[in-house]
């Protein structure tokens, strides 16, 4: 299995975010891409609840490798990707697996 974690910031700042609905767009996004993309098993968007370096958390649960990499240039991700980036800057990510 592999795991990819995704760190944000909100363009806006974390509490505009949260009230302004971008938050349940986001999660709306990335979350609905599980059955539509093989190998992905679990999609989790979170706002972090205390002062951290960011504050939106993506993590993903795929089969292997091979699907990770078909999930980075799959059309349905690509589209959510356009979502996220207009609502979030200083994107760090980290790859592992279980």
């Amino acid at each position: 299995m592999i795991k990819h974690i995704v760190l944000y910031n909100a363009v806006e700042g974390k509490e505009t975010y949260l009230s302004s609905g971008h938050y349940q767009q986001m999660k709306q996004a990335l979350e609905s891409l599980v059955g539509r993309i093989d190998g992905l098993l679990k999609v989790e968007v979170s706002v972090t609840y205390n002062q951290t370096s960011h504050d939106i958390c993506l993590y993903t649960e795929f089969t292997d490798k091979d699907s990770l990499e078909a999930y980075r240039t799959n059309p349905a991700h690509l589209e959510a990707a356009k979502i996220v980036r207009s609502l979030t800057k200083d994107r760090v990510s980290a790859d592992f697996e279980v």
